[in-house]
């Protein structure tokens, strides 16, 4: 039987955990724990665990001044943040041998200028079971009256922008955001008829609001940062809104984009939004795994390896579909 040479614990409210051993090597780990970190050496029964960052395809900006959502962002590594403002969710579980599928989501297609429409959503990123949505797509904004449906940004893994609707009714909500994968996108304003465009929402931070202010716009929420591969990177920020009047806002950290541009790839960031013009397509996903261990195990992907918190970590990075081997 192997070994194990260490365990880490988290907990929660203050409850110091422990571990103890009983006469025939059972082992009662004690304390409100909400999960455990990979261990260093393998199992008797040859499982191991990864921690894992997936990121979703970013959602479109919008024709009609709403930024483009950032994709969901799942995170198990321990010691950080998933999306949305959620602790890290638990580690996964994988058998030797076995293949798990790798899939990468597409950033949406922004709009051209020939064709005014509401931002698309991105595609999911999964691995295996788990799944990152696809950003929310930036809205094209009202046309015919307050409750027209396109003046507020889709829901997604990070909700994207709304508009105004030109009917003076005020502001309008963003996209919802998933839970633990992301927030919602910034609220739209129609002010004397000018409308503003709410910023794209981000998996650190949600896509900010115009206000009530006839040149305001909407910044993009910044997305999170993650050491997983022992270089702090960013994902998931929103694509900046826009407004009739000509004003333009700053992306969310994190691969979120400018007025008509793409989100950066592999980030997940959302597309920038139209001025009644082409808008930008959001950014594709990405999907990195790790675990510990002294020697390589799994294979598929790029693989690197780092020493982290004088841990060694092999780390897997998958910039496009395909398969993870244990």
């Amino acid at each position: 039987m192997s070994t194990l040479k260490t365990i880490y614990l988290q907990h929660l409210n203050g409850s110091s955990p422990s571990i103890s051993f009983s006469s025939n090597g059972d082992m009662t780990i004690t304390g409100n724990v909400f999960y455990t970190k990979a261990l260093t050496s393998t199992p008797a029964n040859n499982n191991y665990s990864i921690e894992y960052v997936i990121v979703g395809g970013g959602g479109a900006g919008g024709y009609r001044y709403g930024g483009g959502g950032a994709g969901g962002y799942l995170s198990s590594v321990v010691g950080e943040m998933s999306g949305g403002g959620q602790p890290a969710r638990p580690v996964f579980w994988v058998s030797s041998g076995s293949s798990y599928t790798v899939t990468i989501g597409a950033g949406a297609a922004g709009n051209s200028t020939s064709a005014a429409g509401h931002g698309a959503n991105g595609s999911n990123s999964s691995f295996s079971t788990l799944v990152a949505y696809g950003g929310g797509g930036g809205s094209l904004g009202g046309t015919s009256s307050s409750s027209d449906p396109l003046m507020r940004g889709w829901a997604g893994g990070c909700g994207g922008g709304s508009s105004g609707d030109g009917w003076g009714s005020g502001n309008v909500p963003g996209g919802y955001g998933t839970f633990a994968q992301g927030f919602d996108g910034g609220y739209g304003w129609d002010q004397s008829g000018n409308n503003n465009g709410g910023g794209g929402g981000g998996a650190g931070g949600p896509g900010f609001d115009t206000g009530n202010n006839v040149d305001a716009v909407g910044n993009g929420g910044k997305g999170v940062q993650t050491n997983i591969s022992g270089t702090p990177t960013w994902y998931s920020g929103g694509g900046a809104g826009s407004c009739q009047n000509g004003n333009k806002a700053v992306p969310g950290r994190g691969g979120g984009a400018y007025y008509r541009q793409s989100g950066s790839t592999n980030t997940g960031g959302g597309g920038g939004s139209g001025l009644d013009t082409s808008s930008g397509g959001g950014g594709s996903g990405i999907v990195i795994v790790r675990y510990a261990n002294a020697t390589q195990r799994g294979t598929g992907g790029t693989v690197t390896s780092a020493t982290i918190d004088g841990v060694t970590y092999w780390i897997h990075t998958f910039t496009s579909s395909s398969t993870f081997t244990a």
